[in-house]
């Protein structure tokens, strides 16, 4: 049987059923058939889930498409600010409805095009001028034309988008509000007037996010970096323009900047000395994160007294294979748990943690794709719902395996095997009449995806 007469018939159940969700489901694919209209009338037959759909991240765009040319204004103003509406949508909206309301809604929307957003009546209304203030996808002349048309608020906004051009940020600066020189300063289109005067401003505010721009000067940096303000300093130490080179080797008095210190890359080995001996336990729990430490540094720091330290030496993917076979066997279950996730995690390691009664622990062995299936099969029945899912998203699982969880008590983990791609095409077809709305439209979905190949047929 062709993909084509499936489709049909899976759309016909689905109409006869009243079911919206594998209606919803199969829209997509059946869009310009006769089967499309039926299918969209299901959709609009339960109020409820019709604008449930409109304001989802994983509606089908065809489906928001349709239900943006509705006569209920609600749905489409839902549909209107979902973050997902494509661009074509959106076209149609601006062109087709005379509301200052949703346009207000469409001003805010990140895949309106520059030409959509200077189509909208913002000369009339300052709150959709505003709202484009804040749009990253506005154009630097239209931000420009709007300059004078928005509020303090508004001010912040533009000073905020990345958009914004060097002449709008100036006439912003010379506003004089602390919070929008504040955004201003940290401008990457900022002059270099403002960018200097914000650098020597009694304002911390000011000199933190000068000292956060991605343009300001290694000098002033190095200036900066002995302010007396531990924010400012911090700031110096997160901008990727200071060099760890010139990080100074004496302990900061401030936490803050010793742990910004502790998360850059390509730390000096004194530097690495003397952050792994720090007292502040968030210092070295950051330094144990960095991939750039050495060896010896992590070996150090796997004997930390706090678990959460050599917790991040059990995530460091340089961790040594003799360090991951210590912490495997650490007092705390949250360290093993986190070698169990480690893909490179010896399968001696991993066996020997499938006695383990930690929780954490067993779904790490779950998820971790160097699991065998005899391993992941005692683990598909466990008794805790979290330990089943990770076994449904380990990627390495075995149709067999997954076959022996689609009857499994809890929905969400039904509904995320039936996006596991292998998932037998015969279990996930039984999938189709799961008494659970959210697992029929992902299966329906998954199913038909597999059988178009993506397409509309």
């Amino acid at each position: 049987m062709g993909s084509a007469r499936i489709l049909q018939d899976l759309s016909r159940a689905a109409i006869r059923a009243s079911d919206p969700f594998r209606c919803a489901a199969l829209y997509g694919y059946c869009v310009g058939r006769s089967a499309g209209k039926a299918l969209e009338g299901v959709v609009r037959s339960f109020p409820r889930v019709a604008r449930d759909f409109a304001r989802a991240g994983y509606a089908p765009a065809t489906l928001l498409d349709a239900l943006g040319r509705s006569e209920d204004r609600r749905l489409v103003s839902l549909v209107a600010g979902n973050a997902v509406t494509p661009t074509q949508t959106l076209v149609y909206l601006t062109w087709h409805y005379n509301s200052a309301e949703l346009s207000r809604v469409l001003a805010k929307h990140r895949n309106m095009r520059p030409e959509l957003l200077e189509a909208l009546p913002w000369k009339s209304d300052g709150a959709i001028a505003e709202a484009i203030a804040g749009n990253h996808g506005a154009s630097a002349e239209l931000l420009e034309r709007i300059s004078g048309a928005v509020s303090e608020t508004g001010n912040k906004l533009l000073a905020r988008n990345p958009a914004a051009p060097t002449a709008v940020l100036d006439k912003l600066w010379a506003t004089g509000d602390i919070f929008v020189r504040g955004e201003v300063a940290a401008h990457a289109n900022c002059s270099k007037t403002a960018l200097e005067e914000a650098m020597r401003s009694d304002v911390i505010l000011l000199r933190r996010k000068a000292a956060s721009n991605p343009n300001m000067s290694i000098n002033g940096l190095r200036a900066m970096a002995s302010d007396a303000a531990s924010e400012v300093r911090a700031a110096v130490v997160r901008n990727p323009r200071t060099s760890t080179c010139e990080l100074p080797t004496t302990p900061d008095a401030s936490a803050r900047v010793r742990r910004c210190e502790a998360r850059r890359g390509g730390l000096g080995a004194v530097l690495v000395d003397r952050l792994a001996a720090d007292d502040d336990s968030w210092v070295r729990r950051w330094l144990a994160r960095n991939p750039s430490v050495s060896r010896e540094a992590l070996a150090h720091l796997a004997q930390d007294k706090h678990e959460e330290v050599r917790r991040g030496v059990a995530r460091n993917p340089g961790s040594p294979p003799e360090l991951i076979a210590a912490l495997a066997r650490d007092e705390c279950a949250w360290v093993r748990a986190a070698v169990a996730y480690r893909q490179d995690c010896p399968p001696e390691l991993i066996d020997a943690f499938e006695q383990d009664s930690s929780l954490d622990v067993l779904a790490g062995v779950a998820q971790n794709p160097a699991s065998r299936v005899h391993v992941l099969t005692r683990l598909a029945g466990h008794g805790d719902k979290d330990v089943r899912r990770a076994v449904i998203r380990n990627r390495s699982a075995s149709a067999q395996v997954l076959d022996s969880l689609c009857e499994d008590p809890y929905p969400l983990n039904r509904a995320c095997l039936a996006m596991h791609p292998a998932l037998d095409s015969q279990a996930l077809k039984r999938m189709l009449d799961d008494p659970d709305a959210q697992v029929r439209f992902t299966a329906t979905q998954q199913y038909v995806r597999r059988l178009t190949g993506g397409s509309v047929v």
